[in-house]
């Protein structure tokens, strides 16, 4: 975990109290990393979102490894926000996730 990466430059602080409370060095990080996702100028698209952040972080991704994850990002949602059912706009996106493709040789 590069925590630094993330937060360095985030304008926030942290109590004492707060660090006391959340009781682990792992778990502080991802409070003020959850803070900084929070706080990331109204970012809406999670695609914009995680470029950002990955850039502030100065993470390279390749590009197919970030296309997946977007792909399970975006089933994620449509699991919690759409009664998990997969719409237009994401199969013409990823395809169908429940559709295996046949390789023939």
């Amino acid at each position: 975990m590069r925590p630094l990466g993330v937060v360095g430059k985030a304008q926030t602080s942290i109590r004492f109290d707060e660090v006391v409370r959340l009781g682990s060095y792992e778990a502080t990080c991802e409070h003020m990393i959850d803070q900084v996702f929070r706080n990331s100028g109204g970012q809406r698209k999670t695609r914009n979102l995680l470029s950002k952040v990955l850039e502030k972080a100065g993470v390279e991704v390749d590009r197919g490894v970030l296309q997946d994850a977007m792909m399970y990002m975006d089933l994620r949602h449509l699991i919690v926000h759409n009664s998990s059912l997969i719409h237009e706009a994401f199969e013409q996106s990823y395809g169908s996730p429940l559709v295996r493709k046949q390789v023939v040789s």
